[in-house]
């Protein structure tokens, strides 16, 4: 079953444009559209890789491994994102994810908004973003996966909606996720 990630009702009104045009084709059934966002940090490039996208907040996702309602993460495009959380739990939910061997299955890895808190300065959000991206290439470099970074995802004014469960194909040198 497709399933959006996206923005909530109570965002709409702040949602850039492009965001929000894109909210509105996904809810309207034409979630299939390429995304291109052209500031998105090719973080580790790779061949174009297929699977079926899915993730969401990381907190959630670390909360139900183990459980009836994990997700089966071989051959996958994780796409990741929280707020609010400061980067000693950030690591440790990665780290666990490392264990559990779940970035190992992956094909790709998708990061978007872990702003720390709303009033974060632009350089503060850099820094802080440069740390979680070290860490995920860290926990990855012997798979050699794709991984992006700065993907409008998250809870921002750029937050593109995304058909988690779809069958998607991520693509390092054309800066594109295309849905099939």
């Amino acid at each position: 079953m497709i399933t959006l990630h996206g923005p909530v009702l109570t965002s709409l009104a702040n949602l850039c444009r492009d965001s929000l045009q894109n909210f509105y084709a996904c809810v309207t059934g034409n979630w299939d559209k390429c995304i291109v966002y052209p500031q998105t940090e090719v973080l580790r490039n790779g061949e174009t890789v297929s699977g079926r996208l899915i993730g969401g907040n990381l907190s959630s996702l670390v909360s139900m491994l183990a459980t009836g309602a994990d997700l089966d993460w071989h051959g996958k495009i994780l796409f990741l994102e929280d707020v609010g959380e400061p980067l000693y739990r950030l690591d440790r939910m990665f780290t666990q994810l490392w264990h559990c061997g779940k970035l190992n299955q992956l094909a790709g890895i998708i990061l978007g908004d872990f702003s720390l808190h709303k009033d974060q300065d632009s350089l503060e959000k850099i820094r802080f973003h440069e740390e979680i991206w070290n860490l995920i290439l860290e926990l990855t470099k012997r798979s050699g996966l794709p991984v992006w970074g700065n993907f409008p995802i998250g809870h921002g004014i750029e937050n593109i909606c995304l058909p988690h469960g779809s069958y998607a194909s991520m693509d390092s040198n054309r800066f594109t996720l295309s849905f099939t």
